[in-house]
Formats: structure tokens, sequence, C-alpha cells
């Protein structure tokens, strides 16, 4: 199988200068949904279709950034999916991570407003106008709970490249990161806030996790478990955080004094034997 090479399709750079501004050549990139953008020219070998796979025809002229996704890959390398000018053109693969040149997170992409005056009259758009404030009052809120949110999809995906992606019927997709556990009653307030106001565009948001993303909507729901998006593959759970090892610690002392209890007590009663023993001897 011969992999092709890819090759620069006009220019990759961002040209708004608030999008320049997001681009942050430090940060180590690698988490889902996060775009990269990788080197002109670069060689075969750096991008790997899945195995048994083969590389499509219009991977070989690439006009945008690589999207990270959720899986496993080799050594040095970041699994991406690789996205074309038509929806169709959709196809997971791995890139050396030595390829990449720039990046830019969903976080960064909304923290810098770029969408404010885009496309207003796209439905998308309009719904993010809505959700925006709701999710900064949110998040300002619940620092413990949530750090930030971002612009992941199709929307994240025209804001970053300039390729049109949005159509009448697109989602909103956004994430929201979560590395402590947000209760369930929490995620209900949250949803309901977010579907106040009237508008047909669907609103998909991921809540990230340590173990994984969930879906908001489903965490707001009276579900008993959720699917858990992890790099293994899908899992359903009841609780998609990391169990507090404080809680474990503390049960593992209470049993560690319980035990330690019962044998000085054990010891105690053995002394008390011993001393009536030698009592009846005098």
């Amino acid at each position: 199988m011969i992999t092709p090479a890819l090759r620069p399709c006009g220019d990759h750079s961002l040209s708004d200068q608030s999008k320049r501004q997001a681009l942050d050549p430090m940060t180590p990139w690698g988490r889902p949904h996060d775009l990269l953008w990788v080197a002109p020219g670069v060689a075969p070998e750096c991008l790997r279709p899945l195995e048994g796979d083969t590389l499509a025809s219009w991977v070989q002229c690439l006009a945008g950034p690589v999207v990270v996704r959720r899986g496993p890959a080799p050594v040095g390398h970041i699994a991406i999916g690789l996205r074309g000018r038509h929806k169709g053109e959709r196809q997971a693969a791995t890139i050396a991570k030595a390829a990449v040149i720039k990046g830019i997170t969903p976080d960064a992409l909304a923290s810098a407003y770029i969408w404010a005056h885009y496309r207003m009259d796209h439905p998308v758009l309009q719904r993010l106008q809505t959700a925006a404030p709701i999710l900064n009052e949110w998040v300002a809120a619940h620092k413990g709970e949530c750090l930030s949110w971002g612009i992941t999809g199709s929307l994240g995906y025209e804001l970053a490249s300039g390729l049109k992606q949005l159509h009448q019927n697109s989602d909103l997709d956004l994430l929201l990161r979560c590395p402590q556990p947000l209760a369930r009653q929490q995620a209900q307030q949250l949803w309901d806030q977010l579907n106040g106001c009237r508008n047909d565009t669907r609103l998909d948001i991921q809540l990230e996790t340590p173990h994984g993303a969930i879906s908001l909507a489903e965490w707001a729901s009276h579900s008993p478990q959720v699917l858990l998006k992890t790099e293994q593959g899908p899992q359903l759970t009841d609780h998609p955080w990391p169990r507090p090892a404080l809680h474990l610690s503390s049960r593992h002392e209470g049993k560690s004094l319980e035990n330690e209890s019962l044998e000085n007590e054990s010891l105690e009663s053995e002394s008390i034997e011993s001393e009536s023993l030698e009592a009846r001897d005098v």
C-alpha cells in the first residue's frame, strides 16, 4: 500500500488577527477536538491510515487543519480525523507529532470571540449568541467543577480554517471541561437554561471528564447510566469521574482503627484473664 504524500493547497494560515492570537505554539496539543496544522509537504510516513484502510484521494490536498479524535495511536503519533471540503469526506488516521506546526483549542476559539460578528444570519451562530453568556456565567460560578467551554464540530472547524462547513441543518457542538464531578441536578439546571431560548438548532454539549466525555443532555436526564466516550471505546457508566481517593482512604483508615480497637480489647481481655489465674494460684 502506498500512502500518498500531503501537499499544501492554498494558505493554511489564519487570516484574522484574533485567530492568530488564539494560536499558541507552546500549547501541548493532543486533546480531543483540538485543531492541528501540519507542515507543508509533510512526508508520507507522518500520516497513517487506520489498519486495513487506505487514505482517500482527497487527502492528498488538505485544505485545512486536522481534528484530534479520541482513540489509540502509535508512540509519537496523535489520533486524528481528516475533513475534506464536502460532508462525506471524513477519514480517521494518525499523524506524527513532529509534523504538527501549530494548533488551536476549542476553548481558545470561544474565548477569542472570533465568532461574535461571524455569519450572524446563520441559525447555529444565533444559537451560540444565546448559549455563550449562559456558559460564561456558569463557568464563573462553578470554578470547582467547570474550567472552560469551547467550540467544536463544523462551526469550530470553519472558524479556525475559513473553509465553509456549516449548512442549514448543522448542530451547535460545544464542550465543557469538567475535571471535578458535576451533580446531575446541576447538569439539569444548566441544560434547562441553555434550552430556554427558541431556536431549532440542535445543541450538543460534551462534558469532558478525566475519563472521557459524556453528553450533558444524558447526564441531565434520569437515565441511571450514560455513555462515556473513552480512548478504548464507548462504555456505560453511572459515574464518569474518578472515585475520590480520600473517601476510599477514610474507609481503610476506619477499618484499620476498628481492627486496632478489637486487638486492644483482645489484649486487655487476655491480660485480665491472666491476672485472674495468677490470683487463684496464689
